[in-house]
């Protein structure tokens, strides 16, 4: 009798033992998120009228209003890469073609269509001119070896003529704004760094279209961007860029790669440029009233007075005493602002000699017939020799380059590019979401190699690789991300678990019996 007492709690114990190991074969937790809302207000939200940004001199400038988190980045002189457009008709002057853009919020503007979702966001434009410009955000915090996914919803507006424009719903003629996202892994805030990875240039006008780029931090910081140039060969007088619901996470881990001596690390800026001298000046001497030798400057559609003050490398506190102004001035069309005093160099008199003003710098728009864009998937390639993202006059074609076209999984179209310097445009595609695969030569690297375009009726999209020479990064092992689960693994987990559990309480149904028959039996 105690023999089979014995035997009874021996089975109670062992069932005992067994159910934790049954319990711990269930499904593994799945592995933590790999990456929450990195970027301080993504949404590019808050109350109408943004705050201004501060300037280097400490001071706000009240033309250039951020949403919270975000800063402005700009050129103030046009790079050597852009033509001066046919409608110059002053040709020493770059201030009748190029400025630096307005920031604004969207709010304001009582346009829901240029909300992507929330109550507001940024928005950027030159009048009449154009501009190289973006918006950025430095992130801190991060762990250096994490696969970063940067997206920003983006939408432009290129109006030439107004009454054909719907108060602003839609573009008329609209050229290219070399629109485009990037990171700098290392977290350095200079847009021209060849640091930054940028993804394939895509316009999409009139209507929100999703921009993204995957980059490995390289750093504790990174550095998001968005890029934007209108050009054209005659003046548009609206050129907005409209930003709102940026995205940056983790999706991964890769490898962290030692960085070329001769690279330095890029040096913090509040308004990045390229060191670029900007053209020689021909501004305007006025007799009269205004001091002898004084150089002036005739106010043109969008002059701002801080971009005047850049435009003639003067303090913009040098025009307020000029001209008797302040911050809060107002200038207007064809308003002489006084940029600066120089003393007139003796010239012996001539008899013969009449003097000459030179012109003003003016902006002469075309007439509103010009040829309009044929819409349709423009797609090219180049060998970006200098590794900058943009396509320099020296930079050829690049020959071997496959894009397939696809729209619901079902290829639409197929191009492979034979070294042209021109995009060749598809324009059979009909309009929607398509998804673009590239395919480079051998030996060859881009920021992508996959995105997603929505093509417009009647409106031009531009495609173009910047290719460069080069092998993908390899992840090494010691930062691999752990190896997932198969997907059966959790329903195979699942039955044993379930099957162990009825064991284990078979088990203790007998042994209960057991005591239950050897108690009578006493």
């Amino acid at each position: 009798m105690r023999t089979n007492l014995k035997i009874a709690l021996v089975v109670v114990v062992c069932a005992m033992l067994l159910l934790p190991a049954f319990v711990s074969a269930g499904p593994e937790a799945a592995p933590p998120h790999q990456g929450g809302e990195l970027l301080k207000n993504p949404g590019m939200e808050g109350p109408m009228w943004f705050k201004s940004q501060i300037g280097e001199d400490g001071l706000p400038m009240n033309e250039v209003q951020m949403a919270d988190g975000w800063m402005a980045w700009w050129l103030p002189t046009p790079p050597p890469y852009v033509e001066m457009p046919t409608n110059c008709d002053h040709r020493g002057l770059w201030g009748c073609y190029w400025m630096r853009p307005e920031f604004v919020d969207t709010a304001r503007t009582l346009q829901p269509n240029r909300i992507h979702s929330g109550n507001n966001s940024q928005k950027y434009f030159s009048f009449g001119r154009m501009h190289e410009a973006g918006v950025y955000q430095r992130v801190t915090g991060i762990t250096p070896g994490a696969r970063l996914r940067f997206s920003v919803f983006m939408q432009a507006w290129m109006c030439m003529d107004p009454n054909d424009c719907a108060g602003g719903l839609r573009s008329d003629k609209p050229t290219t704004m070399h629109m485009r996202a990037g990171i700098d892994p290392f977290g350095g805030t200079n847009p021209f760094s060849p640091d930054v990875v940028w993804a394939g240039e895509m316009d999409s006008f009139d209507q929100w279209a999703q921009y993204a780029v995957e980059a490995v931090a390289q750093s504790d910081a990174v550095t998001v961007f968005t890029h934007s140039r209108p050009e054209w060969e005659g003046a548009r007088l609206h050129n907005d860029v409209y930003v709102d619901d940026g995205s940056l996470v983790q999706v991964g881990v890769g490898a962290v790669l030692p960085r070329p001596a001769s690279q330095p690390a890029v040096a913090l800026a509040a308004s990045p440029a390229p060191s670029t001298v900007p053209p020689t000046k021909s501004p305007v001497v006025t007799p009269g009233p205004r001091p002898e030798g004084a150089v002036v400057h005739v106010v043109q559609a969008g002059d701002t007075l801080s971009g005047i003050a850049a435009q003639y490398d003067v303090p913009v506190e040098e025009l307020y005493k000029l001209n008797n102004l302040t911050r809060e001035s107002v200038i207007e069309v064809g308003q002489e602002i006084v940029v600066k005093v120089e003393k007139p160099t003796a010239v012996p008199p001539s008899p013969t000699a009449a003097p000459t003003q030179p012109p003003a710098a003016t902006l002469t728009l075309p007439a509103p017939t010009a040829t309009p864009v044929q819409g349709g998937l423009c797609l090219g390639a180049f060998e970006d020799a200098n590794n900058n993202a943009v396509r320099d006059g020296n930079e050829a074609g690049l020959a071997g380059v496959t894009f397939v076209v696809s729209s619901n999984g079902s290829e639409a179209a197929r191009y492979t590019t034979e070294g042209s310097s021109q995009p060749n445009c598809l324009t059979q595609l009909a309009p929607g979401a398509y998804s673009v695969q590239l395919t480079l030569p051998p030996g060859y690297v881009a920021a992508f190699d996959k995105t997603d375009v929505t093509l417009v009726s009647g409106q031009r999209t531009d495609l173009l690789v910047a290719a460069r020479r080069g092998e993908k990064a390899t992840p090494t092992p010691a930062v691999q991300a752990a190896a997932q689960p198969k997907a059966s693994a959790p329903a195979s987990s699942n039955i044993a678990l379930i099957v162990g559990g009825l064991a284990v309480l078979v088990l203790l149904v007998l042994g209960g019996v057991a005591m239950v028959v050897i108690q009578r039996k006493k």
